[in-house]
């Protein structure tokens, strides 16, 4: 049904991503964007599944098994630690509907050890992609969940050493934002 109502596709198309590169999934929940980007990246790419729900990292792993998949590795992270130690440097890092939660339920110091996480993963040159829900008309919510103004995310990550690049906005609800490294 998430596709009904998220339009993920759309998003896919959207995303700075081809085959051959690595991939952070922050929040990757039970996969489901996890092995929409295994079959972007290819063979020659990578994707790190990071969730801190253990039975999450565990399904992933089922999935690998079942699917004989092998450019995915699961992480199990923690919320101010994405365990990324001695990993390939990304070429791009996700987050779907996280943000918010970040934002909203962890402690300063967790977000700011998550976000120098991140930045510290990426490539130089290498995107941060945030997707997440904005605030709408009640008639409009093609889902219901919480949500965070667009330009909050924008002006708390160029704190953080991040530049917007993109921002799209798909359903009335869901947004994309794609921020650069600043070096």
């Amino acid at each position: 049904e998430r596709e009904g109502w998220e339009k993920s596709t759309l998003f896919l198309k959207k995303l700075p991503l081809k085959p051959g590169d690595t991939v952070v999934d922050v929040g990757s929940g039970p996969g489901y964007f996890t092995f929409k980007f295994a079959n972007i990246v290819g063979e020659r790419g990578k994707v790190y599944a990071l969730d801190t729900k253990k039975p999450h990292i565990d399904y992933i792993e089922s999935l690998i098994r079942k699917w004989g998949t092998t450019n995915v590795v699961p992480i199990l992270s923690a919320t101010d630690n994405l365990n990324l130690e001695a990993k390939e440097a990304a070429d791009v890092v996700f987050m779907c509907s996280l943000y918010h939660i970040l934002y909203a339920v962890s402690s300063i110091e967790e977000r700011e050890a998550m976000l120098k996480g991140i930045w510290q993963a990426l490539k130089p040159g290498g995107k941060l992609v945030i997707v997440d829900n904005g605030p709408v008309e009640e008639e409009q919510l093609p889902y219901h969940g919480p949500y965070i103004r667009k330009e909050l995310v924008q002006a708390q990550l160029e704190e953080y050493g991040f530049a917007l690049a993109e921002s799209h906005q798909i359903v009335p609800q869901r947004y994309m934002l794609v921020f650069d490294r600043r070096d």
